[in-house]
């Protein structure tokens, strides 16, 4: 498996997607998308926690955004070194829980809050598939 150290500073939504504070002049090959990826995955994940509570979305749809929440998330594990996988996980749990950036269940844009984070998992899926298989991204301290 080839890895890449990346010297950056991870912070998730703080950098626009696809966006990473470096040390170096430039990222290694895949960093940028990998990093944009991670970006749009973990806001996606709090708002597919906030969806699990709300239930917004029709059926079909929310097995679908379960689907491809949980197979990025595998993706993730083996890609990302645990410091990094762990700051998505984290970042999505804080989205989910932030009343300041999450609408309450009875809101009526709370359907196409729960669109916007089944388009964020889309978004981190089609920059996954750009990402060869044996790739991972480590924080260099």
């Amino acid at each position: 498996m080839k890895t890449i150290l990346v010297a950056c500073a991870f912070f998730i939504g703080s950098a626009p997607s696809g966006e990473a504070v470096a040390q170096q002049d430039s990222l290694p090959p895949n960093a940028e998308a990998a990093i944009g990826a991670a970006t749009s995955f973990s806001v996606g994940y709090g708002v597919w926690l906030w969806e699990k509570k709300c239930r917004k979305l029709p059926a079909a749809e929310s097995a679908a955004f379960d689907a491809a929440v949980t197979g990025q998330m595998q993706r993730f594990s083996g890609m990302l070194d645990l410091q990094m996988f762990n700051a998505i996980l984290g970042a999505g749990q804080d989205t989910a829980k932030d009343t300041a950036t999450t609408p309450p269940c009875e809101d009526p844009d709370a359907l196409d809050f729960a669109m916007f984070g089944v388009e964020m998992v889309k978004d981190s899926g089609e920059q996954l598939a750009t990402i060869p298989l044996d790739y991972h991204l480590a924080i260099a301290n």
